[in-house]
C-alpha cells in the first residue's frame, strides 16, 4: 500500500505505484482525502504487509519510507533497493520447500 502524506505527493505516489507495477509487484495506493493516520490504520487492519508512506522528504531524495506488517520500526531507503529487496522476497517464496 502506498499512501502520500498530502495531496502534493500525489505525483510522486504515481511514480512509485507504475515503478512497483513495471516490476510485477502487487501494489495499491490509498489517496482518499483522509488522515495519514486513519490510512495507515486501516492498512494495518487489513494487515497489509508493507505500508510505504511518501511525503516532502522521501519525494526529494527518491526514496520510501516502510512501515512492515506488526512493527511499529520505520525503515527509510531507496525505492530501488526497496523493489530489489521485494523481487528477492518473492522469488524466494516462489520456491518450494524441500
Amino acid at each position: 500500500m502506498v499512501i502520500g502524506v498530502a495531496k502534493i505527493h500525489q505525483e510522486y505516489v504515481q511514480q512509485v505505484v507504475q515503478a512497483l507495477e513495471k516490476e510485477h509487484i502487487r501494489v495499491s495506493e490509498d489517496n482518499r482525502q483522509e488522515k495519514l493516520g486513519k490510512k495507515i490504520r486501516e492498512a494495518q487492519l487489513k494487515k497489509i504487509p508493507y505500508i510505504l508512506v511518501l511525503g516532502d522528504h522521501e519525494c526529494n531524495n527518491q526514496s520510501v519510507t516502510v512501515r512492515n506488517y506488526g512493527q511499529q520500526v520505520l525503515n527509510e531507503k531507496p525505492l530501488q533497493q526497496f523493489i530489489e529487496e521485494i523481487k528477492l522476497e518473492i522469488s524466494e517464496k516462489a520456491l518450494p520447500n524441500n
